[in-house]
């Protein structure tokens, strides 16, 4: 069994979080209500710097940062780069045998997040994924804030 038959739903994670973007215009996709932290594209850069964090930094242990607005500022450069997290993500979860799977990681301290010390690799690809749904509700909700008719969902 490979790592990857632990989360047979990832490619429509993905599929469903274009779909919510799906006939956005540029002005709509840098729109922020009242009080908002992000803009739809900052949430989908957003998506992206955290998966590349997740992996990158804290399953595989390299020192690294994730790309900030000035190195993805635009839909095309954002799309990429969630591109370029995800494929690394399939990889590896295609690669690992399903044991990997049970791996502990430590929580560095630049973590933001709830307050947790060390976690499961399956604990954080699902979180990942998680965080990916939870923000895809965030553009769907902006989408009809904005009066903009809700992409179908998948």
């Amino acid at each position: 069994m490979r790592a990857s038959d632990f989360f047979p739903f990832r490619h429509q994670i993905r599929e469903g979080t274009r779909i919510a973007i799906d006939g956005l215009t540029p002005e709509q996709l840098e729109w922020k209500p009242p009080g908002g932290v992000h803009s739809i594209l900052g949430w989908l850069r957003h998506v992206a710097q955290a998966e590349d964090w997740w992996v990158r930094r804290v399953i595989l242990g390299e020192a690294m940062t994730p790309k900030r607005k000035v190195e993805v500022p635009d839909l095309e450069s954002v799309m990429a780069y969630l591109e370029e997290t995800r494929a690394r993500t399939n990889r590896l979860l295609e690669e690992w045998p399903a044991e990997k799977l049970q791996e502990i990681r430590p929580i560095p301290p630049d973590h933001n997040g709830p307050p947790i010390e060390e976690a499961p690799i399956h604990w954080i690809i699902q979180t990942v994924f998680n965080h990916e749904i939870h923000h895809r509700a965030q553009i769907r909700l902006y989408r009809r804030l904005m009066g903009v008719p809700a992409a179908p969902s998948w």
